[in-house]
């Protein structure tokens, strides 16, 4: 079969991928078939800004509808109720020099945004990092690493999105808006148990430890694990018992 060379002999060469060779495949046999110079030309340069742009997805992503997630209103008030106590709780021993507790005054105001709008979308929530930061008033770089902290610590999962657009090239893969599973820590991972697998256990169990922490003193029908504080009471004495459970939960959150 004859082979056509229109100057882009070395393009696959750059990521040697599997989208690289498709794109260059699907750009060869329309320039083949361009009816005027006008057209080739147009074909040249969304080749070029396709093969500048690359893969625009990250891994790990789907082809997945925005999910609907429990959004009861008892449910959505537990997550909210333990996040403010973790925050109370680690902020009552936090490092000298430190602000906030473990979570941060911008993780709890993204999460109520998320609530908020997981009860007037019907459990649909799927905002993009731009409206997250208009709803809340922040900058995005803000809401990004409040999303991290969230996710951290069991009370939110990120789950990436991918869709299909056309192009002149034909259709482009290209990363749509992140959807999000709001709960408790006891459930995180529930979604995607291979996170520990992935080496990432801290994603799992470091919310558990500071509900486990924290939020047991002020709500007898939290699932963590019950007798914590008192057992280090009685080695530690009461003065330095939160200064302990401090302690522990930091050295946790290094590891994770």
């Amino acid at each position: 079969m004859q082979q056509f060379d229109f100057g882009f002999a070395g393009a696959t060469a750059r990521g040697g991928s599997h989208h690289y060779q498709q794109l260059t495949r699907a750009w060869g046999y329309l320039r083949q078939r361009a009816r005027s110079e006008a057209e080739a030309a147009a074909l040249d340069a969304e080749y070029e800004r396709q093969l500048a742009e690359g893969p625009r997805y990250h891994r790990g992503s789907e082809f997945i509808d925005v999910p609907r997630i429990n959004y009861d209103r008892n449910f959505l008030a537990k997550v909210l109720f333990v996040a403010r106590a973790i925050e109370r709780g680690s902020y009552k021993v936090r490092a000298k020099g430190k602000h906030g507790g473990a979570l941060g005054r911008s993780a709890l105001a993204v999460l109520e945004v998320l609530i908020n709008i997981a009860r007037a979308r019907q459990g649909r929530v799927a905002p993009g990092y731009d409206a997250l930061a208009a709803i809340g008033r922040m900058n995005r770089q803000t809401v990004i690493t409040a999303i991290n902290v969230l996710e951290m610590m069991g009370l939110v999962t990120v789950i990436r999105r991918i869709k299909r657009v056309r192009t002149a090239l034909g259709f482009k893969i290209v990363q749509a808006t992140n959807a999000f599973d709001i709960h408790p820590p006891e459930l995180a991972g529930a979604r995607r148990p291979d996170d520990a697998a992935r080496g990432r256990p801290g994603f799992v169990g470091l919310g558990r430890l500071a509900a486990a922490l924290w939020a047991t003193s002020e709500s007898k029908n939290s699932a963590a694990p019950k007798g914590l504080s008192s057992s280090l009471s009685k080695r530690t004495g009461a003065g330095a018992a939160s200064t302990g459970l401090g302690a522990l939960f930091e050295r946790e959150r290094s590891r994770a």
